[in-house]
């Protein structure tokens, strides 16, 4: 059989278990020490992809694999791998048979030489397997020097046989022992890897224990090989006589997409049979069993189909253990799927949106249900119903372009001297919003965690630290977050639905408060005075600013957006990663925010007038209608845990403000505004702060943007605290 994607390229410098023990960066001087790295091989392989015209797959499959008569080489069996936090070039994984590995092995034995043709010349497979480097690896055996992608001995019990390997995953290894004429493929299961139980099998073979066997493989020969040795055929893995034959009229009943909570798969075609893989990674055959029933090829686990009246797949089931089983439903292709195209059904979305509510009735409708709730749901269900995908390449060129660039043009508007203005009570109730948020995620998840699914893993703290993004700053920081700390699709698709749901119902409650704002502040006897002579500031401020947008105007504006972008994204990369949390991505962001709140305090603030603010709020909500065509209604059935913890969460946030006010007097606006600047954001604190009065709509912007600058750091500081959580 073959190996489950050896992964002998994969784009990390460390694995999580040797990471650790990395030595600091600029410890040693060039020469002093060696850790290999495959971010370099992947960037050769982009350049001779680039350079030639052909994959590598291909040019593997002419030069060595038809030359060598391998028997069970299939391009198929070959996949890229990209993990797009650890670099821009994807590894290129093989997956191979035990006798075609062997072959290969045997091409370096002979020298290069296969029967009587010279397929690499001498002098390069000399080169290749000599030491040029020793291994300072702290996690290699001490014996293994290292050539060109071959590893030499140069200690140990076996020096002095001129054995070199080819290592892969987990204990895959090509071993050439010239001294005995000898090569041995030895294989690992290191099969599949996408659920605990699986995971638990793959059964990592150490060097050292590959050794210890080659030793005795090597002691148990009795006499020198004879010169001309009789070859016997293999045993060929009989056939399986239970596979049931497919009408090849219905295999395109079963060739669709799969959900599952973490992962997608997918069915299709290939010739006479049906075939399942998973986008970008690895793809195996499908053993018909009957209708419903499938084994997949080589793993040899079983697959479920659940049919419908007309025979159509509508899920599928994998029996991964005798315990567990992993489902998925089927999706069926959407209507819409050039991402040109997707991109303008959500632009018509939200054009659509803000027509209607620039209406009589569309004020009167919004002003109960917010339009930012429909900028999330009417992507999503147009995504649910097929019409668009739910995934698409255009919500990720959203998502790294649009994001840092809405930041930075929503943060250089910010007027920190006139929050200031504001008074103490707004600014502590402000903060005191966001130090709730940053204190009760972490709460709620100490007091409910053990309602979190196991196999949810990590991936729950994760989820809550992209919410504590959204519920301090916004939808930007939410994804800002999201990416920062590694958290699924599928982790962010559940918890944007628990955000606008929980932070939805928050909102009619601080809408109701704006309609009873007078009697509210009268119980407690609260001064209002300084609300009346912000409004007459605000309306001064923004009759000062506003100006028709020329030409320059926007060409500074967008030169702003997309040069401070491509700036904070080439100096991103230069700056450390920390821990799972500050991440090339999250530089970026942070290194925008920064730029805008730099901004804020020249001039260049008063392009706000010209459409800077409203520019960078276009790009905000097609940010937003991005995140909803990911979402999936189901999603909040799959994690109900995570719904009870926000719901504590935001319940504790509630509770203190409120506590808050009454210790402090505030008008009820200062909280309500507060809150929501936190929890909404700047697309939806001027909605709260409308509510309350039109001219004061601009504070909230003032304090959502504030939330914006606030978000990134905090979100940040709410994520340590939930990891120091679920690792307590």
């Amino acid at each position: 059989p073959r190996t489950a994607t050896p992964r002998t390229a994969t784009p990390r410098t460390a694995t999580p278990r040797t990471e650790e023990k990395l030595p600091p960066r600029d410890s040693h001087a060039p020469g002093e020490a060696f850790r290999i790295n495959h971010w370099d091989f992947n960037a050769l392989g982009t350049i001779f992809e680039q350079q030639t015209g052909t994959r590598i797959f291909e040019e593997y499959q002419k030069r060595f694999a038809a030359p060598l008569q391998m028997q069970d080489y299939r391009l198929r069996d070959m996949h890229y791998y990209l993990d797009e936090r650890h670099g821009d070039h994807p590894a290129r994984a093989f997956r191979m048979s035990a006798r075609d590995m062997a072959r290969f092995g045997l091409l370096f034995l002979r020298q290069g030489k296969w029967k009587d043709k010279q397929i690499l010349s001498p002098g390069w497979v000399a080169d290749s397997t000599t030491s040029h480097l020793l291994d300072s690896d702290s996690m290699s055996d001490p014996q293994y020097a290292y050539g060109y992608h071959w590893w030499p001995i140069v200690a140990g019990p076996l020096k002095g046989l001129g054995m070199f390997s080819a290592r892969g995953d987990g204990g895959h290894a090509i071993d050439v022992i010239p001294a005995a004429d000898l090569v041995i493929v030895h294989r690992v299961d290191t099969y599949w890897g996408m659920s605990p139980s699986l995971r638990e099998k793959e059964a990592r073979v150490e060097d050292s224990e590959r050794f210890a066997l080659l030793d005795m493989i090597l002691r148990a020969r009795v006499a020198s090989p004879k010169p001309a040795p009789k070859l016997v055929r293999a045993q060929e893995r009989p056939k399986r006589n239970d596979l049931f034959k497919l009408d090849p009229d219905t295999l395109h009943r079963y060739a669709r997409q799969y959900d599952f909570r973490e992962f997608k798969l997918y069915v299709k075609r290939v010739g006479p049979g049906l075939v399942m893989g998973r986008p970008g990674s690895w793809e195996f055959t499908l053993l018909p069993l009957s209708k419903t029933k499938f084994l997949i090829e080589d793993v040899e686990v079983p697959v479920i189909f659940e049919l419908d009246e007309e025979g159509n797949a509508t899920r599928m089931t994998i029996e991964v253990a005798d315990d567990e089983e992993l489902s998925g439903r089927a999706v069926h292709p959407p209507l819409i799927e050039e991402p040109v195209a997707v991109l303008g059904i959500l632009l018509a979305v939200l054009a659509g949106l803000f027509a209607f509510g620039a209406s009589r009735a569309g004020k009167r409708f919004f002003k109960t249900v917010p339009l930012l709730v429909f900028a999330y749901f009417v992507p999503t269900t147009l995504s649910n119903t097929g019409i668009i995908p739910l995934e698409s390449p255009i919500y990720d060129v959203i998502k790294k372009t649009f994001l840092p660039a809405s930041l930075l043009l929503l943060t250089m508007s910010v007027d920190i001297p006139a929050i200031a203005r504001l008074g103490k009570s707004v600014l502590i109730l402000f903060l005191g919003a966001t130090v709730t948020i940053v204190l009760g995620g972490p709460l709620a998840y100490l007091a409910l965690g053990w309602m979190i699914p196991p196999e949810m893993g990590d991936q729950a703290w994760k989820g809550l630290a992209a919410l504590s993004g959204s519920w301090i700053g916004g939808g930007a920081n939410f994804v800002a977050i999201g990416e920062s700390v590694g958290a699924s699709d599928s982790m962010l698709g559940a918890i944007i639905v628990v955000d606008v749901a929980l932070a939805n119902i928050w909102m009619a409650v601080l809408l109701f408060f704006a309609g009873r704002e007078k009697e509210m502040d009268a119980a407690m006897g609260a001064d209002r005075t300084s609300l009346d002579e912000l409004r007459v500031k605000i309306e001064t401020f923004k009759k000062e600013v506003a100006t028709f947008p020329t030409l320059k105007d926007l060409l500074v504006i967008f030169f702003i957006a997309i040069g401070g972008t491509a700036a904070a994204s080439a100096l991103a990369p230069q700056l450390p990663d920390v821990g799972d949390i500050l991440s090339t991505f999250a530089w970026t962001v942070i290194l925008v925010t920064a730029l805008g709140v730099g901004i804020s305090f020249t001039r260049l603030r008063r392009l706000d007038g010209a459409g800077a603010g409203t520019l960078g709020s276009v790009m905000l909500y097609l940010l937003v209608a991005s995140i909803g065509a990911k979402a999936e209604f189901a999603r909040i059935l799959d994690a109900p845990a995570l719904l009870l913890i926000a719901a504590l969460w935001i319940t504790f946030h509630a509770v203190v403000l409120l506590i808050l006010r009454r210790v402090l007097k505030a008008p009820i606006f200062y909280m309500a505004v507060g809150s929501q600047a936190n929890i909404g954001g700047a697309a939806s604190a001027p909605v709260v702060a409308g509510a309350f009065h039109p001219a004061l709509a601009p504070v909230g912007a003032i304090m959502g943007v504030a939330g914006y600058v606030l978000g990134t750091y905090a979100g940040l500081a709410c994520a340590f605290l939930l990891k120091w959580v679920h690792e307590w």
